[in-house]
């Protein structure tokens, strides 16, 4: 599914065609810079971002290096899941 799909329209604001294709050429350009932000980091590993090595995916490790951050969500790894689920 694609914003650009008509069930995205809306009865009382119908989108013009121009419109429809702009959003079609920003979905592309997004999903090809998605793409090249993978190639370049990689996918990442056990649900993690990449470089992140987190026992618990996307979850700060309950140790001293990270002080407070232990335990509490890895804000990278969640936004690196939101980017990396829209290829799909």
């Amino acid at each position: 599914m694609t914003l650009c799909e008509p069930r995205w329209r809306l009865p009382v604001y119908p989108m013009s065609d121009e419109l429809i294709d702009r959003l079609a050429q920003l979905e592309a350009a997004l999903r090809d810079l998605i793409e090249h932000q993978i190639g370049l980091f990689g996918p990442g590993e056990r649900g993690n971002a990449p470089g992140h090595l987190h026992v618990v995916p996307g979850t700060w490790d309950d140790d001293p290096f990270n002080g407070p951050l232990a335990g509490q969500p890895c804000a990278w790894c969640k936004r690196w899941a939101e980017i990396s689920s829209l290829l799909v």
